[in-house]
């Protein structure tokens, strides 16, 4: 055993701690022609991408069955010897890439690769996660694939981590796996919340979120002071207990945050994605009812009925996928989840 959740087949030696290719089987990756060879701006390396030969009908046996199954690979070659666990990285990093295109995880099960060094051939399987392909159509289009992937993957490798994407792209994609809408609507939410969080966690947004800074705040006494307002004004009407006048305190200390609309759309601003006012609106609304309500009321809301609060949804993640494309620095054409819904219904 190698690791948890693996197998590994050495023979002979210790197998190689650097190599010059590996190829990598993956699951969920639906592909119907060959992409690549890619450079990914690493001089002297390049990635290919194949579907299985016998991918169609693995896909079929995983649809019957509902698990998982391998239908395609990645090779990766490099000039000189590279550690293993640099070219694991990159492979890692245009699985997460697909994960997003195909709206649902795209993971490594099988590793194959040969110790330049010594005669090992090394074979290490994982655990497959049991996940079945999407029946959603792609975001990109398989004559747009390779250069998606030579466009963002520099991007991807560069701010995964300031802009938590692995997380963002996570949420966004296991809400897909839901089967209700409103449930759905929660990862989407989640997933632009990680977005936010990462946005407003960089250096030249700390400040963005508190209108003072929060020890600035507290020197005021601006909370004390509205507290003694409000406890006078409600000394007549209500008799306050310790826990009421705690969980006012916390309300008070929120007025020195900026509203979650007002942060989207300076986040929005800065990305260049294009959301209406009155879009925005509708969204933040639709949040707050699933999340407070566990369902839009239609009564309230400004839409009319379920439908359209289905909509709302849908477009919903489509700002998630588009907030993500424009991190990733890609401005090229890419089916977003509303259009695919109008296509399938359509």
């Amino acid at each position: 055993m190698g690791r948890p959740g693996c197998l590994e087949i050495r023979s002979p030696g210790h197998g190689p701690s650097v190599a010059q290719s590996v190829t990598y089987e993956l699951t969920n990756a639906l592909l119907d022609r060959q992409v690549g060879p890619l450079g990914l701006g690493q001089p002297g390396s390049r990635a290919t991408l194949k579907p299985s030969p016998d991918h169609r009908w693995v896909r079929r046996r995983m649809e019957a069955l509902r698990t998982s199954g391998v239908l395609s690979h990645i090779r990766l070659e490099v000039a000189g010897p590279k550690p293993v666990e640099e070219l694991d990285d990159t492979a890692r990093a245009l699985c997460g890439l697909l994960t997003l295109v195909r709206r649902s995880p795209v993971a490594i099960v099988g590793e194959h690769w040969d110790d330049p060094e010594s005669p090992a051939r090394v074979t290490r399987y994982r655990e497959p996660p049991f996940l079945y392909p999407s029946i959603l159509q792609p975001m990109v289009s398989s004559e747009q694939l390779g250069e998606f992937l030579e466009v963002t993957y520099g991007r991807y490798v560069e701010r995964w981590r300031d802009w938590d994407l692995a997380n963002a792209i996570d949420h966004y994609v296991q809400a897909h796996a839901l089967g209700s809408a409103w449930a759905q609507a929660v990862g989407f939410f989640t997933a632009l919340e990680t977005l936010k969080e990462a946005f407003l966690a960089q250096d030249h947004n700390r400040r963005l979120e508190r209108y003072l800074p929060a020890r600035q705040f507290k020197r005021r006494k601006i909370a004390t002071t509205i507290m003694d307002l409000l406890e006078r004004e409600l000394r007549d009407s209500v008799d306050l207990s310790k826990s009421d006048k705690d969980s006012l305190r916390g309300k008070v200390g929120d007025l020195n945050r900026r509203a979650y609309k007002q942060i989207l759309k300076v986040m929005f601003e800065e990305l260049g994605v294009v959301v209406a006012e009155s879009e925005l609106r509708q969204l933040k609304s639709l949040r707050d009812q699933i999340i407070h309500r566990g369902s839009p009321n239609c009564r309230k809301a400004p839409w009319a009925d379920q439908s359209e609060a289905y909509r709302l949804t849908a477009r919903f993640a489509s700002v998630v996928e588009e907030t993500i494309m424009a991190v990733l620095d890609y401005h090229g054409q890419f089916q977003r989840y509303d259009q695919t819904l109008v296509s399938i219904n359509g």
